[in-house]
């Protein structure tokens, strides 16, 4: 309990926004550690501006978002700078659907949003639907990968479920129907694509050959956290397929609305750019947001 306790404060006093509100923060640890504790069903939360969140005990994966306004800083808030109405994003892995949220409730933008969870599916229509959302955001219960098909998924790991390996058992194991991204997105190419599919990048790429070279792609968030290896997957083989197809690794600075050239790539989120003028002109027009005591 120690342990956890000490890396929510590291995580708050570290954090760009929740820095600046420490106390603030800890009061919202406080208040949600006493709501899960005696409401098991799913409460709504306070998320950005007049957003929120449905939450339950166990979503670990989310919790970062109540603490600390944006639990992924960087990648969120360039969800919210590069975005407008009208764009299109691909929520590829959305578990809960924050990402979502953020573009559709937040910007105005359409999102398309993929999770193969069926009880994380569940929440991310709960989320869709206490933010008026419907109209903007499109939920699919797919998994995806370089062909369609049926692959089987944990599902009771919160944010970490994941394909399961022909060899590897699991008691929770589930089959998820699997579809390519170019197949879901073969009427309308994405602005910005979100990836998050616990190591499974590699191949839910190689199903995305036709919108990777589509330059109405211009960014990609994607995780690369070492799982691809689980999976027999070099990971740089990923950078190496987004770079051919006219991508660079960035860093965005949301205060200064800035890129710089990520060259070591030490973040497991991964931020990827196609035209950085184009990017540069998004970012620098886009309005703040207040999140906390700041506004970005």
């Amino acid at each position: 309990m120690l342990s956890k306790i000490l890396f929510i404060k590291n995580f708050i006093d570290h954090h760009p926004i929740a820095s600046k509100a420490k106390w603030r923060c800890y009061g919202r640890v406080i208040y949600w550690q006493l709501i899960q504790a005696i409401n098991p069903r799913l409460v709504k939360m306070k998320f950005v501006e007049n957003s929120n969140l449905m939450m339950k005990k166990g979503l670990a994966g989310a919790t970062s978002h109540i603490y600390a306004g944006l639990g992924e800083y960087e990648e969120m808030s360039l969800v919210l700078h590069l975005l407008r109405p009208g764009d299109l994003m691909g929520d590829v892995g959305a578990n809960i659907g924050a990402f979502s949220v953020l573009a559709a409730a937040n910007v105005g933008a359409d999102a398309i949003s993929i999770e193969p969870i069926p009880d994380t599916y569940s929440i991310l229509q709960s989320n869709v639907e206490s933010n008026k959302a419907q109209q903007k955001i499109t939920t699919l219960q797919y998994g995806v990968g370089d062909k369609e098909g049926v692959l089987r998924f944990t599902s009771a790991l919160d944010a970490m479920n994941h394909v399961l390996l022909d060899n590897e058992e699991s008691s929770d194991a589930i089959e998820i129907k699997v579809l390519t991204l170019d197949t879901i997105f073969a009427n309308r190419t994405p602005t910005m694509m979100k990836i998050d599919v616990e190591g499974y990048e590699y191949p839910a790429l190689m199903g995305a050959q036709k919108i990777l070279s589509d330059p109405a792609l211009q960014a990609i968030i994607i995780e690369l956290n070492g799982c691809g290896k689980n999976f027999g997957y070099d990971e740089n083989a990923v950078h190496q397929m987004l770079l051919d197809k006219g991508f660079s690794r960035m860093h965005y600075h949301p205060v200064e609305r800035s890129f710089t050239e990520d060259h070591e790539g030490k973040n497991d989120n991964k931020i990827y750019i196609r035209d950085r003028n184009w990017a540069n002109e998004r970012v620098a027009t886009a309005r703040k947001y207040k999140i906390l005591n700041s506004r970005i």
